[in-house]
């Protein structure tokens, strides 16, 4: 599994893709400065990472990836692979780790933002808990918008992504928040103190309840690994 994950690293060398890795993350901080959004710069920074420039990034990638294998005619590995399940999986996996860098990059560069804007340490903090729950709670999104992407394209999927978690924004502050692509907004009102519109969370809001935070965790884990093993089957199935 390890030789077919770097090898997916190794194909996607100088791709738009492997570039979006590094320059998705300081995005954000740049339309700030573009906008000048002053006092809230590093709020509305985060905003637009979960909101648009997360989102984006990651189906752009899986929609772009997907594309290419169906292109190239999948480098001919079904007639030489006898486990076309190791395939689906290692897609994944990849897949979920340009995820965890995309998020690792988005923190390094908020905490470059954040000493220099002489910002407590305390946002340090939660600025990696909030990466680290944005990794989790988009994965599950993966698996789905790859079987998306084999079945429509690359931008079919990245438009049908967009307007579904566009869609999940306005249920995050609502008690419907548990719909899968409303968790990931939801969870960064208590966690980042900032609501999905760029506003302030009040103190006595119920968007500060932290409750919420492991029931998002849980239901988009058990989604992620629902989701890969249902693809994975359906995949298995492909003639070459």
């Amino acid at each position: 599994m390890y030789s077919l994950v770097k090898s997916n690293f190794i194909k996607q060398r100088r791709t738009f893709s492997k570039k979006l890795l590094f320059i998705a993350p300081i995005t954000p901080m740049v339309l700030s400065v573009l906008l000048l959004q002053g006092n809230y710069f590093i709020e509305n920074s985060c905003n637009w990472w979960y909101a648009f420039i997360l989102p984006a990034s990651i189906f752009i990638i899986v929609g772009f990836n997907i594309s290419r294998e169906r292109k190239k005619n999948r480098h001919g590995l079904f007639s030489i692979c006898a486990d076309k399940r190791k395939l689906w999986v290692s897609a994944v996996l990849t897949n979920t780790i340009s995820l965890l860098i995309l998020n690792l990059g988005f923190f390094i560069c908020i905490t470059i933002c954040i000493y220099i804007l002489g910002i407590a340490d305390l946002r340090v903090g939660k600025n990696l808990l909030a990466s680290f729950l944005l990794f989790i709670t988009f994965s599950w999104q993966i698996p789905l918008f790859m079987f998306i992407a084999e079945k429509t394209g690359a931008f079919v999927t990245i438009f049908i992504g967009m307007v579904l978690n566009m869609v999940g924004i306005f249920f995050a502050p609502s008690n419907l928040w548990y719909i899968p692509f409303a968790i990931p907004s939801r969870l960064m009102c208590p966690v980042i103190g900032t609501m999905p519109n760029g506003l302030p969370v009040e103190p006595d809001s119920i968007l500060n309840d932290s409750s919420v935070v492991l029931i998002g965790v849980v239901i988009t884990i058990i989604l992620y690994f629902i989701i890969t093993i249902l693809t994975t089957l359906w995949y298995n199935k492909l003639e070459a």
